[in-house]
């Protein structure tokens, strides 16, 4: 890929970042993992940035790109998931976020890219081997662990919370019990972590496997299209998880409800009403620094530095990462390979060009870059000198212009 479509100040900056973000092995981790954020400032001699745990979403993108600097790069994101396989219990529960001391945000578990990570690892080195014998028993017990204990009323998949998610003041999601909405999101992602298993279980010659996963992604795919989707307003939406009929609707126009594009849920004529009617639109998605995390339309819309959730079991607030509103790197990434993938290839530059200038103006203003961004004037909100998949945006122009997913299944 030619990075040079990367402004050079951004790219070498992403470089410097990912020449950090792998750490040694140390205490419980048995395999090197990779953390967020990992610059260290030569002048103070500590680390600069807010996290130095293994996140699982983060190290899964950021993984991505490391795929683009060959096996040094491969093999950093296959000891990565050789850490999440190694903690994944009988049951398939996969902690959430590893570091050396402890386990963080328990209960929430892993959210669903560990088989997409093997696999691309597997890919990108072309070795399938490593993940024979137990990794491949705790790879399955971990998928499974979602048909066993996270299963809504129709038949599709729940985070246990709006935190577990990652997306941690999800606007339809947020401040609900835990364990009743079956959400976009979690099923889009299913839908590809069904699909990589069953390309491993096929490599590795477990064939009742791999036809049963992809049984499981189609059927995913299915549930979606029947449950999901609104055909009067075009856009799938996040569900209460009862039975009763009609089905109850949470209709909040979060990033999140976008992500069936991505994953190839959307079939040709709802990708066009989804990308046409919402994502190109100035008044719900589309903007002048990127696709906002919550449609403008929406009336809780804000460009808040941090949001506030309440933990019920716990009986208290707690500061989060806002995403009802801002400009984040992740839900930009998505957008863009879900517009490449329904042949609107003119869209995704746009948007790649939006986002990869945010940032290398940024870099250029404050020496780094924001975890995300204030969606009207584009000025950083919070988390400086920020990585994980901010890594991405050195190569969305070159895949935006040539069309290549790193992280196809």
């Amino acid at each position: 890929m030619n990075a040079l479509a990367t402004p050079k100040r951004l790219f070498d900056h992403i470089e410097r970042i990912k020449s950090h973000i792998v750490r040694d092995p140390a205490g419980l981790l048995p395999y090197r993992y990779i953390v967020p954020t990992a610059i260290v400032d030569e002048g103070l001699g500590r680390q600069a940035g807010v996290y130095a745990q293994q996140y699982d979403w983060d190290a899964f993108f950021e993984g991505v790109a490391l795929t683009y600097d060959g096996t040094d790069g491969a093999e950093a994101f296959r000891d990565a998931m050789c850490n999440s396989l190694h903690f994944t219990t009988a049951g398939g529960y996969t902690p959430r976020t590893l570091s050396p001391e402890k386990f963080w945000d328990f209960p929430d578990r892993m959210k669903p890219f560990l088989a997409q990570g093997c696999l691309l690892t597997a890919r990108a080195l072309d070795d399938v081997s490593w993940l024979r014998g137990e990794r491949y028993t705790r790879l399955i017990a971990s998928l499974d662990y979602w048909d066993a204990h996270r299963v809504g009323g129709h038949g599709l998949y729940m985070w246990r919370s709006a935190l577990e998610s990652g997306v941690d003041n999800n606007a339809s999601s947020v401040n609900m019990p835990d364990l009743t909405v079956e959400a976009v999101d979690v099923n889009a992602y299913l839908v590809r972590e069904f699909q990589a298993a069953s390309r491993i279980a096929e490599t590795l010659g477990f064939d009742d496997d791999a036809e049963r996963f992809a049984s499981r992604a189609i059927e995913t795919a299915r549930r979606m299209n029947a449950v999901l989707w609104d055909e009067v307003e075009g856009i799938y939406y996040d569900v209460l998880s009862v039975s009763d009929e009609p089905i109850s609707r949470i209709r909040v126009k979060t990033w999140t409800c976008l992500t069936a594009l991505w994953a190839g849920v959307a079939t040709g004529d709802r990708a066009k009403r989804l990308i046409e009617g919402h994502v190109l639109n100035e008044a719900e998605y589309w903007g002048p620094y990127g696709v906002p995390s919550l449609a403008r339309s929406e009336v809780v819309y804000n460009q808040g530095r941090r949001g506030i959730v309440y933990i019920p079991a716990e009986e208290r607030r707690w500061t989060v990462s806002n995403w009802q509103g801002p400009v984040w790197v992740i839900t930009n990434w998505q957008v863009m390979h879900g517009l490449l993938r329904y042949g609107y290839s003119d869209a995704a530059k746009e948007l790649a060009t939006k986002v990869v200038g945010l940032l290398d103006r940024d870099v250029e203003k404050t020496g780094g870059m924001h975890e995300n961004y204030d969606a009207e004037p584009g000025v950083g909100l919070w988390s400086p000198n920020f990585g994980s998949w901010n890594l991405l945006a050195g190569y969305m122009m070159s895949e935006a212009e040539s069309g290549f997913d790193p992280a196809r299944i």
